[in-house]
């Protein structure tokens, strides 16, 4: 019964994450960036040290993503639905690891449920369909997550694997570095049987993960190291008011109480109105779990880890201040575990289990008519993307063009329009800084100016080409 459940769900979470990914695929200008990396990585015959640069242009992640990705990319034909599928599988294996790792440390029921709800969640649904490198913190996450639990029962001799999987978070993405108070925490609850051999080997696992970008900062006099290392007490001192930026304000507040309620909202429910009540419900619910196990947080592993990750990195959250909601990735399994946990040691009544599944299921449903799993609504589809890119690269004839993009996001580096360009480049014409001949693709057709003429229209697309003579 057991692998029936799991292969149920496996295939339920796979299902929810595949659904008409080809016709609803978001190919944003940001994954485009990527996927010119990833072409210019093959283009030039390497393997970077180094990834992209994160939103904080002084600092980068580590190149194993794009490892992953350059020999797919390669053997799919260049084509960036490749980057969907692994985000797919890889959102699809991340069920499977949480219900493998948290039934070795927790039990049958809690892993069953806890892997239901990660399943069927609109928030882990979008971040795979998303196709992002981040995804990949989710498996790396449940690595981290068993070894710590090893080191919790006083197996010093993993500790190397726990500072190697520590270390692969920033391979991916920067924020499980807000978890760094829980693993001290249990570093020093452990420290009698830990040795300066095994603080060693931490320290070695952690550096071997992170091995090609501390070479490729050795080379740049360890700037990116400096600069995070003065960055998180420049974050603390700011939000503290000990220096004049990144203060606390109404305006951030605000912004980081609406990340907040977007995330826990968005972990049960697509129904933006009805998220503000599934926060609440859920930090009720936090609320009851910790006051029926307080007296056992540094005696039950679980309960401590689930509670000194949220406080940590809800904490970590509040002195960033409105963050991106990618930000909330070393949380993403606890809102879970808290339910299934609840559901395993308060709700003794099978009826009432089978009531909550059935109920969980018709959510399910509900979340699937109100999304549908389509696009963001200012989001283009990736086939329309492909027509225009494809209508650009014949118009042009071979010649050098301009490219820029009026619409959403574009006052980032580029016009936020690198998804056109690499499909341009797909289609056999790259398009260049500067030249005689422009395209402007309008996807905010508010902004197109009024009495041009040269207008190709592609559903609610503008394309405006201009020639200078």
């Amino acid at each position: 019964m057991r692998k029936i459940n799991l292969a149920a769900i496996t295939v339920l979470a796979f299902i929810l994450r595949a659904y008409k990914i080809s016709e609803n695929f978001v190919f944003s200008g940001e994954f485009g960036t990527e996927f010119l990396y990833i072409k210019n990585a093959i283009a030039h015959g390497r393997l970077p040290l180094v990834g992209l640069s994160t939103s904080h242009t002084w600092i980068s992640y580590g190149p194993l993503y794009y490892w992953i990705m350059i020999p797919l990319v390669k053997l799919f034909s260049f084509e960036p639905l490749t980057g969907a599928w692994v985000g797919i599988i890889t959102g699809t294996l991340a069920v499977i690891a949480n219900y493998l790792v948290i039934r070795k440390i927790g039990n049958e029921k809690v892993a069953i449920w806890s892997s239901l709800i990660i399943a069927v969640s609109p928030i882990w649904i979008s971040f795979a369909r998303g196709a992002r490198l981040y995804v990949f913190t989710w498996l790396v996450f449940y690595l981290f997550l068993y070894f710590l639990r090893e080191l919790w029962q006083g197996k010093a001799k993993n500790i190397f694997w726990l500072g190697l999987s520590f270390g692969l978070f920033f391979n991916f993405h920067f924020s499980p570095i807000l978890l760094t108070p829980v693993l001290l925490t249990s570093l020093y609850l452990r420290k009698k049987i830990l040795k300066v051999k095994d603080y060693l080997l931490f320290l070695l696992g952690a550096i071997l993960a992170n091995l090609p970008i501390l070479i490729y900062d050795s080379q740049k006099g360890f700037s990116m190291s400096r600069n995070l290392i003065l960055w998180v007490p420049y974050r603390i001192a700011g939000f503290f008011g000990l220096y004049p930026k990144n203060n606390l304000s109404y305006e951030s507040l605000g912004g980081t109480f609406g990340v907040i309620i977007e995330f826990f909202g968005k972990m049960f429910i697509l129904y933006r109105p009805f998220w503000i009540v599934a926060t609440i419900a859920f930090l009720v619910l936090a609320g009851f779990l910790f006051k029926e196990n307080y007296r056992k947080v540094f005696k039950d592993f679980l309960i401590f880890f689930i509670f000194a990750s949220l406080v940590s990195i809800l904490a970590g959250i509040f002195i960033h201040q409105s963050p991106p909601i990618h930000y909330f990735l070393p949380l993403f399994p606890i809102p879970s575990l808290i339910l299934a946990l609840t559901l395993d040691r308060y709700v003794k009544s099978t009826s009432v289990r089978y009531l909550f599944a059935g109920s969980f299921l018709l959510l399910t449903l509900f979340n699937f008519k109100v999304g549908n799993l389509t696009p963001e609504p200012d989001s283009v589809p990736y086939k329309l993307q492909k027509e225009i890119s494809g209508l650009i690269a014949a118009d042009a004839k071979g010649s050098k063009f301009a490219l820029k993009r009026v619409g959403p996001y574009d006052y980032f580096e580029g016009n936020y329009a690198q998804n056109y360009q690499y499909l341009l480049w797909l289609y056999g014409n790259e398009p260049v800084q500067q030249a005689k001949i422009s395209y402007t693709i309008y996807e905010d057709t508010s902004k197109l100016p009024k009495g041009v003429k040269a207008i190709k229209w592609f559903n609610n697309v503008a394309v405006v080409r201009k020639e200078d003579k």
